[in-house]
């Protein structure tokens, strides 16, 4: 439907897809309710590089475009036409918007230019930062249930996180673990179904005389192990098969100390059975009374020589652990000693020379004088050997006794 201007109209010739995009942060809200295509793409550009064909564009903007999109925006709402007044006065809007955009642009051409002319004589090496487009959104009801989704919304960066309540992100370069474990599967447990709690309770005694059969093994291995030792050259073998022998012989030992106190047990059980027969009150032992019996039963069955070897290298040991704990005596070396003898000695000999000279030219109640001191003098000479010769003797002793033990 023609609009009754009050003046000619002359359409433009020019086809309406040359018109390129112009974009500006300051659109008046006149602008972005008419949504016509050829309206935005001229309004949503602001590129540097194109300013000014934009500015030969907005000048060449003829009235018939203008009156076209106003058309085509008022057939899309459905609405009846309004009356000449109203269409009027959008068009003046829209006029004052343009005429506004025209001067900023002239304004803000010159300094750009001149930030062109340095780059391209080279002054600035730098890239230039990138530029991100910002687009404007239709804010209107009228827009959303036309159903009509602009382009600016789609050439948009990327957006940050938006809120706090977003997820993380987080740098993916860390190394995950190859073995990961996705299932958690129970450990399994192996048991012994003879000593299981369905077997009742574990008797030690039924049980050694079950597999006492297992000590005759011991024992003839033990045999060859000593076999081997006296036929191997080779002393790496040799200490290999002796730390066998000697952990077999160990735990044999403890097999049969614990089957003496386990004896010594039994034997008390009994005793304790007939005493509480008789009406006695029972009386339970100690494990170190237990240990002590079974001592003496052990010292009891052993042989006069065994017994005395046993109890001589009993003997060394604690006495070892005796001197262990006892504090180690500040004493002077003995060889400081022996020095300081010697100097002693030397001092005696000087003074009975010097006396014996003295006494020559002297009378004779001096020289009875001198005679005296004379005798003093090498019975401290004596003295001074006699403890030198303790002294060594004394330290061969202490030598030969370290060694002993």
């Amino acid at each position: 439907m023609p609009l009754p201007l009050g003046k000619t109209v002359k359409a433009r010739a020019a086809d309406e897809d040359d018109y390129e995009e112009y974009s500006g942060d300051d659109s008046s809200p006149s602008v972005i309710e008419t949504g016509e295509n050829e309206a935005d793409e001229i309004l949503s550009s602001s590129d540097e590089d194109q300013e000014e064909d934009v500015k030969d564009k907005l000048s060449n903007i003829s009235f018939g475009t203008l009156s076209r999109a106003q058309e085509s925006i008022s057939k899309k709402r459905k609405r009846p036409a309004g009356g000449d007044d109203e269409k009027e006065d959008k068009l003046e809007a829209l006029r004052a918007r343009l005429r506004e955009l025209r001067e900023a642009s002239g304004v803000e051409s010159a300094p750009k230019k001149k930030k062109k002319d340095k780059k391209e004589d080279g002054k600035s090496t730098t890239k230039p930062a990138a530029k991100k487009s910002r687009t404007t959104k239709n804010d209107s009801d009228d827009d959303a249930s036309d159903g009509s989704d602009s382009d600016s919304d789609e050439d948009g960066a990327p957006h940050a996180r938006s809120s706090k309540h977003a997820p993380m992100s987080q740098v993916s370069n860390r190394q995950v673990t190859r073995k990961r474990q996705v299932i958690d599967v129970p450990k399994r447990q192996v048991r012994d179904p003879r000593f299981g709690p369905l077997g009742g309770p574990v008797d030690d005694t039924e049980i050694s005389k079950k597999y006492s059969f297992i000590n005759d093994y011991q024992d003839s291995e033990m045999a060859e192990l000593k076999a081997a030792i006296k036929k191997s050259k080779s002393e790496d073998d040799k200490a290999v098969l002796k730390r066998k022998l000697l952990s077999m012989e160990s735990k044999k030992k403890a097999r049969e100390n614990k089957e003496r106190e386990q004896e010594v047990i039994r034997e008390h059980r009994k005793k304790e059975k007939e005493a509480i027969a008789q009406g006695k009150n029972p009386f339970y032992l100690k494990k170190s009374e237990q240990k002590q019996q079974a001592l003496v039963n052990k010292f009891d069955s052993m042989k006069s020589k065994d017994r005395e070897r046993l109890i001589e290298r009993r003997r060394k040991k604690v006495s070892q652990k005796e001197k262990k704990m006892m504090p180690a005596p500040r004493r002077i070396p003995l060889l400081l000693r022996l020095l300081g003898l010697l100097l002693a000695f030397l001092v005696v000999f000087l003074a009975l020379f010097l006396l014996i000279v003295l006494g020559t030219f002297l009378g004779l109640f001096v020289v009875l004088l001198l005679v005296l001191l004379a005798v003093l003098l090498v019975a401290l000479l004596l003295v001074v050997l006699l403890a030198i010769v303790l002294l060594l003797c004394s330290g061969l002793l202490r030598v030969l006794q370290d060694r002993l033990d």
